[in-house]
């Protein structure tokens, strides 16, 4: 009888932190939603305001110009780091809403391209995009080899801006990009130049991208 008490008290026990810990998992993906929902309306809210900027620009003017600028830059910036917070959660996160916010994120992301390719032939500024397209449902190791090598453009050329797309996603503009460039493997990336768009379709070291990609 003894013995049958222990087992009891050690299943309620076992039951309790299960219970508990289900319910501190849970509040913990919460907050972690919350805070990339919060990130990606922000996001969205500082797109609009480049869009609303763009139909006050006229062909170079300076003062709508550098304020777009300005926008487009710190987009880039909150697009990184939510890129980061969502590749953290990818592998712990058991939420529907994380793949909602997931394509969210991508399609803000194709909007701050097409703001971006607006704002150079608007404004005549001198940056270069690079798409880079990379398999996100499955280990690819060459696709993480080649982010950390744009990782390093990036932080070695002001004027470079990459855009980031996971080809095996199913969102028509993703297809309409890769149709576009004619990509069809992963890795792959496109420096989108005013000539010629270059197409690699292997990994490429940072000394080859910046050679070719006008790097300041």
């Amino acid at each position: 009888m003894v013995k049958s008490d222990i087992f009891i008290k050690a299943g309620l026990i076992t039951a309790v932190l299960l219970a508990l810990s289900l319910v501190v998992g849970s509040y913990v993906e919460g907050m972690a939603y919350s805070k990339m929902n919060n990130a990606l309306l922000k996001i969205n809210e500082d797109n609009e305001a480049v869009l609303i900027m763009q139909s006050y620009a006229e062909e170079n003017d300076t003062r709508i110009c550098d304020m777009m600028k300005q926008h487009i830059d710190a987009i880039n910036g909150e697009i990184y780091i939510l890129r980061d917070e969502l590749e953290m959660q990818k592998s712990t996160s058991v939420l529907e809403n994380y793949e909602n916010v997931r394509r969210q994120y991508f399609l803000s992301n194709a909007r701050l391209l097409s703001f971006t390719k607006q704002f150079m032939k608007k404004c005549g500024n001198e940056e270069t995009i690079i798409l880079f397209f990379y398999t996100s449902e499955k280990e690819c190791p060459e696709c993480y080899a080649q982010g950390r090598i744009l990782d390093e453009v990036r932080r070695r050329c002001t004027n470079v801006k990459v855009f980031s797309f996971p080809v095996d996603v199913d969102m028509s503009v993703i297809k309409s990009f890769m149709a576009y460039y004619g990509v069809k493997n992963s890795p792959s990336i496109v420096i989108d130049t005013k000539g010629q768009d270059i197409v690699l379709d292997k990994v490429t070291g940072a000394d080859e991208i910046v050679a070719m990609s006008g790097c300041k």
